[in-house]
């Protein structure tokens, strides 16, 4: 039998939220997605590579994502956010006991503890999760994959011109934001089309 090979590729997009309100598809959006997605990522690679094990998968890490992780009010806003989980962990914590609710109680003490550890990684990195992922990246640890700008819906867009700008920018967005030149890219959707000339398929509007 031929031999194959596997290449183990995770994605991380969400639209731009910051200042779009909070809940449920604002901010707090990019709050979860950061602690319950990116720094527990960057967590276990951190243990593998303690342990002598090279991750070595593939991540890609839209242009819209970084800009949002590396923006100050972002930051900020996700200290505020676990600072507020403790909050309400810790006092889940107390009504439960208050209850005699073993099992509930327990439950809440490791929610605090899960958000207090989430906290002191954050600031371990410097609050800057990107910068985390590029070095990882320049020690050969995992490949990043950068994608389009805005993350763009390439078929859509007329001009061959249109699709390299959106190609460059993304990477030089990725580029600056990381500290780490991708070395790939992820089409937003998986979708392409042959270059050259290009018709609406559906015709124009009006």
């Amino acid at each position: 039998m031929a031999k194959g090979s596997f290449t183990f590729v995770l994605h991380g997009h969400l639209p731009y939220v910051l200042r779009h309100g909070v809940w449920p598809h604002g901010e707090d959006w990019l709050y979860e997605a950061a602690a319950e997605t990116y720094l527990p990522i960057l967590e276990m690679i951190g243990h593998c590579v303690l342990h002598g094990v090279e991750p070595k998968f593939t991540i890609g890490l839209t242009p819209v994502l970084l800009e949002q992780l590396a923006h100050e009010h972002f930051k900020d806003g996700f200290e505020k956010y676990l600072l507020d989980r403790i909050a309400r962990a810790e006092q889940d914590l107390k009504e439960f006991e208050d209850l005699q609710n073993g099992h509930m109680a327990y439950l809440a003490q490791q929610w605090a503890e899960n958000f207090e550890r989430l906290l002191n990684q954050f600031k371990a990195l410097k609050r800057d999760i990107p910068a985390a992922y590029g070095s990882h990246a320049r020690d050969g640890h995992i490949e990043l994959l950068t994608s389009t700008a805005t993350h763009a819906y390439l078929p859509l867009l007329f001009e061959d011109s249109s699709i390299r700008a959106q190609l460059r920018a993304g990477l030089a967005s990725s580029h600056r934001i990381l500290g780490y030149k991708p070395t790939g890219m992820w089409l937003p959707e998986c979708a392409y089309r042959p270059g050259g000339a290009w018709n609406c398929p559906i015709g124009w509007a009006g």
